[in-house]
C-alpha cells in the first residue's frame, strides 16, 4: 500500500498539465469537434489509441485520489485527482458512439469523480438526461446514480424491486450453479449488483432515521463486494463498488446528522432537538432529497446554531 508521501508524488507528476502528452486537453479538443463518435474529416488528426488512453488516465486519477484521501480525507491533490478524473471521463462521453456499450459506464465514471471532487453540481448535469436503458446501467450503476442524484425514493425503489425479485435469491443462484448451464461469471455479477443495492438500501436508512450504526454495515457489505469483486477480476464492478464506498463516506460525513450539532448549544430553545429532527426529516423526504452540505456551507451551518454567534455569510451560486 502505498504511503501519503509516495501518491502526493504520484500525483503531482499525473496532474502536470504536460502529462500523457496532454491527454487532457488533447481529449477535449477530440470530444468537442466529434459527432457521435466520428471525427470530420477536416479535422486536426488524434492519435488512435486517445480513447485508451483517457480512459487508462482517468483511472489511474481515480484509484491515487481514492488512495490518497482514504490516507488524509480532503487532500488538496485528491480533490484536483477526482476533478481531473471526472474531465477525462467527460471527454469519452462528450459527443461519444452513442452505441457505444461502455458509454454509460464512463458518465457514471465521471459523475461520480466529479461528485468526489466536491463538484456535484457537474455531476448532476451529467447524470440528469440519463436514461438507464439507453446507457446500458447495470442495477448497482442505477443505484448509484440515483444516489448522487439524490433521488433517495428511486435509490429505495430499484434496490427494493431488485432484492425481492425471485431469480436474485440466494437459492436460485446456487441451484443455477449447481445445474448443467451455469455462467458463474453473470452469477457472480447478481451477487455483487444485490451487494450494492443492499448496502445502499442500508445507506438510505441510516440518512432517514440518522444511525451511524447502519453506515457502517453499509461499509461492510461494500467491503465484502469489493473484495469478490476483485478476486473474480470484475473491473467495472468493482469500480462502482470501490466509488461508491468513497461516495458513502463524503456524504455521511456531510450530512445534515453530522454537521448539524445534535446537543443544543446554551440558550438554545428546549424545543432545539425536536425542531432539528423536523428540520433534517422535511428535508430528507423533498423528491430530491436535501441530505448533506456542500463544504462552503459546513462551517457557516455549525456557527449559526449558536444564538449568540452573528455572521453574514458569502457561498457560492447555488449554494445558498
Amino acid at each position: 500500500m502505498e504511503t501519503v508521501e509516495e501518491l502526493v508524488d504520484f500525483l503531482e507528476r499525473a496532474l502536470d498539465g504536460r502529462a500523457r502528452g496532454r491527454v487532457v486537453d488533447t481529449g477535449e479538443a477530440w470530444s468537442i469537434v466529434r459527432r457521435a463518435g466520428v471525427i470530420p474529416d477536416e479535422a486536426p488528426d488524434f492519435r488512435q489509441t486517445l480513447d485508451a488512453d483517457l480512459a487508462e488516465y482517468g483511472f489511474a486519477l481515480l484509484d491515487a485520489g481514492l488512495a490518497l484521501n482514504a490516507l488524509e480525507r480532503g487532500h488538496t491533490l485528491a480533490r484536483r485527482a477526482f476533478e481531473t478524473s471526472g474531465r477525462t471521463f467527460e471527454n469519452l462521453v462528450r459527443n461519444g458512439d452513442l452505441e457505444d456499450p461502455q458509454r454509460g459506464f464512463h458518465r457514471v465514471m465521471a459523475a461520480a469523480a466529479y461528485h468526489l471532487g466536491s463538484y456535484a453540481a457537474i455531476a448532476y448535469a451529467l447524470l440528469r438526461p440519463v436514461d438507464a436503458e439507453d446507457q446500458n446501467l447495470n442495477t448497482a450503476e442505477i443505484c448509484l446514480v440515483r444516489l448522487m442524484l439524490r433521488d433517495l425514493g428511486g435509490v429505495q425503489k430499484t434496490a427494493r424491486a431488485w432484492l425481492l425479485d425471485d431469480r436474485h435469491q440466494d437459492n436460485a443462484i446456487s441451484e443455477r450453479l449447481q445445474g448443467p448451464d451455469d455462467d458463474r461469471d453473470a452469477e457472480l455479477a447478481l451477487i455483487l449488483i444485490s451487494c450494492v443495492c443492499r448496502a445502499l438500501a442500508t445507506f438510505e436508512f441510516a440518512l432517514r432515521i440518522g444511525v451511524s450504526d447502519f453506515v457502517v454495515e453499509s461499509r461492510e457489505i461494500l467491503s465484502d463486494a469489493l473484495a469478490l469483486a476483485a478476486e473474480a477480476g470484475m473491473s467495472s464492478l468493482w469500480w462502482v463498488i470501490r466509488l461508491t464506498l468513497g461516495l458513502l463516506d463524503d456524504l455521511w460525513k456531510q450530512s445534515l446528522h453530522m454537521v448539524i450539532p445534535s446537543n443544543p448549544p446554551e440558550g438554545a430553545l428546549d424545543t432545539y432537538a425536536d425542531m432539528r429532527t423536523v428540520f433534517i426529516a422535511s428535508l430528507f423526504a423533498r423528491d430530491l432529497a436535501e441530505v448533506e452540505l456542500w463544504p462552503s456551507q459546513i462551517d457557516a451551518a455549525r456557527r449559526a446554531v449558536d444564538p449568540a454567534d452573528d455572521l453574514v455569510v458569502a457561498l457560492p451560486t447555488s449554494a445558498g
